[in-house]
């Protein structure tokens, strides 16, 4: 069996891309399109690389496509862990996945992102890489993964892949090596100091460096895994091996994020070199390029300046990221790698600015193709980062858009997005998940689908998921929540110790979120305040129910409960226990009632993407702000000239269009700009009773009743827009009410 699949992988090794473009009637609109088909190419050798390379460079990517097909596509992320169990064992996987591409194609997005799937100890959940070249076995096997990409581009669709390569796993080969001996070669891959040589913070809490607690054994098997681990446990000692292992001249490596994630060292051309492999080695699979996680981090500043720790964001942009040589690094990797495939190139901007922006993505640059940036993400941290909530401001939310936008109109382009797997759910953050849930919901589809860039949805945002109830910390599963109770526990306790001697310990998931800082009777209070003073025992409880606040408010883990598929007791996404809890309100939010209703919120962003994919102008088209620094409405306008509408290689709706997209933002009904009144006959969509279809016809004739002609009939209210009644014709915005207008020679 063993040497009849090596066989077989050998006959993958010869296959050479073939792509199919074939001519679809689109039975959505009866529009034509093309739908391209690549097959996996598997080219390793040196003269095959070769061939391949040659060819791409004189067809310019596959035949029938743009050179810029990213900038037409819709994202859809992927959370692998938490999108469908395939086996019941209460992690999602490749053949969950797989399972669901019907409904992806049906919601009309055409390129997947998919978090890691790599092995992984799991220490940041597959943020940490062990092996580059393998599946994680939770997840699948390699010819399930390879089984996925084929069926991914058989629909049409393509598959872009994390690329985690600031940091690797501590249980790497390379770091493994490294730590077992300095005159490992592998030593050089990674930062070692003999003392910490700044005050660096990890983005997970405590210190950026740290030393290596117990001697580690840097086997590896067969296949050049690692298969060592720490042997002995002198917590606390350097073990470096060799000269000076195991005693306290132990050297200290860095980490940005866990310790269990030492940044690789890219001023070594060897490191480069293994990046670059490991991307070819994906794209020769087939993968259509890659979501690069932190990339403006790999240049780092080696004199090791100390960081300024009274503002986290901005210690991120000018101590972390935008090192010396990042451009130099993203230029190489363009001419050894990216410029030889039809692939896209796509940045996590975590310390890039508006300013700083167009020299990783103008075209002349030749670095990536776009990049999500952190700005608006950043919008409702306080000073302290993430777990310092503050509200929001709308006026610098709508500039945040407009400032990228300008930064890039000319030789740049932007990805458009509000949420993914490292930010709280959408509608619970910039929305309102009570009363008008449904209507935000609906209005950041409306958003994300005409402003001017590549967008990109969430897995469950498209339904309307909202935030987890978590009521505990043991609920909680991101390393960044476990490092932030015990930063707190270990601050308390060092307090205790200075002022009486005594130690804050024990365990604090009696900790609720709704004490206000009292002690509350019923909680087991004395877990959390063992052999604590009562005024240190005190503080400690004031400041964890603090930090559970705010996890409830900006945890990561919001993102990262399950795929809510129905009603069912594991939410159709497993038979199973889960890995995290399932978000009760499964019961009333969930994919299989949604599918079924056509005003669901489902339906909305389907509708949304048919009419982006339709007109030119919601993609390349020119913006305009409009609303003037209105206090609740988001107001800007779309338009680009008929020649430029001419120019695109897709089919547009009549050319010169103009769109203007008015969003009411509030809980409040508000009055439309004068000059948004009467003009019902151009309204296009809308995500309120009565304008929840596309103006004048079916969307899809194949779903009978999925989407009706729009509803001509007006509110014979007070005109203000009551809800339940048609508003067609209303001067009056509701609550979270969102509506697109269009005005062209062809209607």
């Amino acid at each position: 069996m063993f040497g009849l699949q090596i066989c077989r992988r050998k006959v993958r090794r010869i296959q050479v891309e073939i792509t199919i473009v074939s001519i679809r009637l689109d039975a959505s609109d009866g529009r034509v399109a093309n739908r391209i088909t690549p097959k996996k190419k598997e080219n390793n050798s040196a003269m095959d690389q070769q061939k391949h390379r040659t060819e791409g460079e004189r067809t310019g990517g596959s035949a029938g496509t743009s050179p810029e097909w990213w900038k037409q596509a819709v994202i859809y992320q992927i959370y692998p862990r938490s999108f469908m169990d395939s086996n019941g064992d209460g992690i999602g996987d490749l053949n969950g996945i797989r399972s669901k591409l019907g409904y992806l194609q049906r919601l009309g997005v055409d390129l997947l992102w998919l978090s890691p799937v790599y092995d992984s100890p799991n220490d940041d959940n597959g943020y940490d890489i062990r092996d580059y070249r393998a599946i994680h076995e939770e997840f699948g096997t390699m010819e399930e993964m390879e089984a996925l990409i084929e069926e991914v581009h058989a629909r049409g669709m393509r598959l872009v892949m994390d690329l985690v390569v600031n940091h690797t796993s501590d249980e790497h080969r390379w770091f493994r090596e490294a730590a077992a001996s300095r005159e490992s070669p592998s030593r050089e891959y990674y930062f070692w100091e003999r003392e910490k040589p700044n005050n660096w913070p990890s983005f997970f809490g405590g210190d950026a460096w740290s030393r290596v607690e117990g001697r580690v054994d840097a086997r590896v098997d067969s296949e050049g895994r690692s298969q060592g681990g720490r042997v002995d446990a002198d917590a606390g000692k350097g073990s470096n091996g060799g000269e000076g292992a195991n005693s306290e001249e132990g050297d200290y490596y860095l980490h940005l994020f866990s310790k269990k994630q030492p940044d690789l060292n890219w001023e070594n051309p060897n490191v480069r070199q293994e990046v670059y492999d490991i991307m070819r080695f994906w794209l020769d699979k087939g993968v259509d390029g890659f979501r690069m996680d932190v990339i403006p981090l790999i240049s780092k500043r080696t004199d090791w300046p100390d960081a300024d720790l009274r503002d986290f964001n901005r210690m991120v942009e000018e101590t972390y990221a935008n090192g010396p040589r990042v451009h130099e690094f993203l230029q190489e990797m363009r001419r050894e790698v990216l410029d030889h495939y039809d692939a896209v190139a796509i940045g996590e901007g975590i310390g890039v600015t508006h300013r700083t922006a167009p020299l990783y993505v103008n075209r002349s640059r030749k670095e990536l193709d776009f990049l999500f940036h952190f700005d608006h993400t950043f919008i409702d941290h306080g000073p302290g980062g993430r777990f310092d909530p503050v509200p929001y401001d709308l006026q610098e939310f709508k500039r945040v858009f407009f400032r990228w936008d300008r930064a890039l109109a000319e030789e740049g382009w932007n990805a458009i997005y509000l949420d993914n797997h490292d930010c709280a759910r959408l509608v619970s953050r910039f929305g309102n998940d009570g009363e008008h849930w449904r209507e935000s919901a609906t209005l950041f589809a409306m958003l994300l689908m005409t402003m001017r860039g590549t967008p990109a949805v969430y897995q469950g945002t498209e339904l309307g998921m909202t935030n987890a109830p978590f009521e505990r910390f043991e609920d909680f599963r991101d390393v960044e929540v476990m490092n932030a109770v015990e930063g707190v526990r270990k601050r308390i306790d060092s307090q205790g110790r200075g002022k009486d001697g005594g130690r804050v310990g024990g365990r604090v998931g009696g900790i609720d979120g709704g004490s206000d800082g009292e002690m509350d009777s019923e909680m087991d209070v004395a877990g959390v305040i063992t052999d604590a003073s009562a005024e240190n025992g005190k503080k400690l409880h004031r400041e964890l129910a603090s930090l559970l606040k705010a996890l409830q408010v900006a945890a990561r883990d919001h993102a990262r409960t399950p795929m809510q598929w129905s009603a069912s007791e594991g939410a159709g996404f497993t038979t199973g226990s889960p890995w995290i809890l399932i978000n009760p309100n499964k019961n009333r939010i969930h994919a299989e009632a949604q599918l079924e209703d056509p005003d669901s919120v489902f339906h909305f962003y389907r509708r949304m993407i048919g009419i982006r994919r339709e007109y030119a102008e919601l993609v390349t088209g020119s913006m305009e702000w409009m609303d003037g620094g209105h206090t609740q409405l988001f107001w800007y306008r779309r338009s680009q000239d008929r020649s430029t509408c001419r120019g695109t290689d897709r089919s547009v709706g009549g050319g010169g269009n103009v769109f203007d997209v008015v969003l009411n933002m509030s809980d409040e009904e508000v009055l439309l700009p004068e000059s948004l009144r009467n003009r019902d006959d151009e309204l296009l969509i809308g995500n309120v009773a009565g304008l929840g279809s596309v103006r004048g016809r079916r969307v899809d004739e194949r779903d009978r009743g999925d989407v009706g002609l729009r509803d001509d009939r007006k509110g014979q209210s007070d005109g203000r827009g009551q809800r339940g009644a048609t508003s067609t014709n209303s001067d009056w915005l509701q609550p979270w009410e969102a509506r697109l207008f269009v005005t062209s020679e062809s209607f």
